[in-house]
């Protein structure tokens, strides 16, 4: 939940497995209403482990609105797990930067 309206940069990176065969996967940036602000997403390719799926909006807000990223591939996917030099975590994250 934003705590005031204004102008804010989204950006998410999300480290998944999509395997051959699969259909492809669509992340959707989303308010609580439930509208569409941006998609990112990953084609289903043979032998293709760890698929980054990155994206970036730029969204003017009320205060108090939801905004989410959500899978709306309509299939399941796997979050990957990535080792790092002090914990291990999944492969996802998202960075929210009020510019006005």
């Amino acid at each position: 939940m934003l705590n005031s309206a204004g102008t804010y940069l989204f950006i998410w990176n999300v480290l998944v497995d999509v395997d051959s065969g699969s259909a492809d996967v669509v992340l959707t940036l989303t308010n609580a209403p439930g509208g569409s602000l941006a998609h990112s997403g990953a084609t289903a390719q043979a032998n293709a482990n760890n698929t980054l799926i990155s994206g970036a909006a730029v969204v003017t807000a009320i205060e108090g609105e939801e905004v989410t990223l959500r899978n709306t591939s309509g299939r399941s996917i796997v979050l990957e797990v990535v080792s790092g030099s002090t914990t291990d975590g999944f492969g996802a994250g998202m960075t929210v930067v009020r510019l006005t």
